[in-house]
């Protein structure tokens, strides 16, 4: 796109904006409450919004259409938002079961715990752990295997680890 064109084409995008901004603010408020994010966050998301826009630099005749594509714009930032919200709140629950090792001796010290451990579960925790962890089958595969419902099995996996981790922390000496 030639530059004066280009240049034309932010002007009246610019103007686009100004005159629906307040519409433009709501539907990005709308957007965040409904996906229980900050709405602090409005601004933000608008000027990524526009940015985006303006660097595909594309021109739309028709204002209407040009509105109907930043909502769009507007619901995916959001939503990316909320993507990163839940990663980053996810990976800042995980418990740290047992701390990273420090070299070769300490690995076989925790390989040894976790074995112990291992056996000391119940032999339906066992046969979980194998099929879920040694031969790679997912939950639902679990269940068609098992003849559960793959809630239960999800459940009883969850509260194996649980077990697991336990043992290796007492093992370990690890406070709580």
């Amino acid at each position: 796109m030639p530059e004066a064109e280009r240049e034309c084409a932010i002007t009246n995008f610019s103007v686009l904006v100004a005159e629906n901004s307040e519409l433009l603010k709501a539907q990005t408020y709308v957007c965040l409450k409904s996906l229980h994010l900050p709405l602090t966050d409005v601004d933000d998301i608008l000027q990524e919004v526009m940015l985006r826009f303006l660097a595909r630099a594309r021109t739309h005749d028709n204002p209407d259409e040009v509105l109907f594509y930043l909502r769009g714009m507007i619901r995916n930032v959001a939503r990316e938002r909320r993507r990163d919200y839940l990663k980053r709140q996810a990976s800042a629950e995980l418990p740290d079961a047992i701390p990273a090792p420090v070299d070769d001796i300490d690995v076989l010290e925790r390989t040894g715990h976790i074995k112990y451990c291992l056996a000391q579960l119940s032999d339906a925790d066992q046969e979980l752990f194998e099929l879920r962890y040694c031969k790679n089958l997912t939950h639902v595969q679990i269940a068609e295997k098992l003849a559960l419902e793959t809630d239960a099995v999800s459940q009883r996996v969850k509260r194996a680890m649980d077990r697991l981790k336990v043992c290796c922390k007492r093992r370990l000496g690890l406070d709580f």
